[in-house]
């Protein structure tokens, strides 16, 4: 079985000088592997809730969709965990390259730059539909698809290149788990 579950739920805010941001954090199972993806700086709630659910940290590995802060700061909590991201498979002092598939056939890796140059989405094919893993291609749900393509990214490295990834990646998915908002199905 193959499930998608949102374990924090992210938001950006502008403030006066700068953002309060927090990155959706979500768990991924499938038959062979349990991945936490953007686990942000609350690492320690993260690991509260996956206990919960019956899921010792040990078991998971980590994936980055990319290497801003509020996606990545809890990853000095657990050294000892394999931290994936695009290209390589980090564990402890050693990295290597991956195939493109280090998660097995469910779960695609689809690089989406245009944030960042990094910048890597998942594609979750799940049981009860196909999931979009967004990192910062997709900040929060919007009314269309035209809506959701032309956002707006302070941050963006090249928005020309990010409205391509979000094309890509709205095509290949049913429901959408954005950076920093709740998951929705897309309109």
């Amino acid at each position: 079985m193959i499930s998608v579950e949102v374990l924090v739920e992210g938001h950006a805010r502008r403030i006066p000088d700068g953002w309060d941001a927090l990155a959706t954090t979500t768990l991924i199972r499938t038959d062979g592997h349990v991945v936490v993806v953007d686990p942000g700086p609350a690492y320690q709630r993260i690991c509260r809730l996956l206990r919960g659910r019956g899921v010792e940290q040990h078991e998971c590995s980590i994936f980055v969709t990319h290497y801003h802060y509020d996606h990545m700061a809890g990853l000095a909590a657990v050294p000892h965990l394999a931290v994936v991201d695009g290209t390589y498979i980090y564990a402890g002092a050693v990295s290597r390259r991956h195939d493109g598939s280090p998660f097995g056939d469910a779960i695609e890796l689809l690089p989406t730059p245009g944030h960042t140059a990094e910048h890597t989405s998942l594609l979750v094919h799940a049981d009860d539909a196909r999931y979009a893993v967004a990192g910062d291609v997709i900040w929060q749900a919007a009314v269309s698809r035209d809506a959701l393509l032309q956002a707006p990214d302070p941050c963006a490295l090249d928005m020309d290149i990010l409205v391509d990834s979000r094309r890509q990646l709205l095509a290949s998915a049913d429901i959408v788990i954005p950076g920093h908002g709740p998951m929705f199905t897309l309109p």
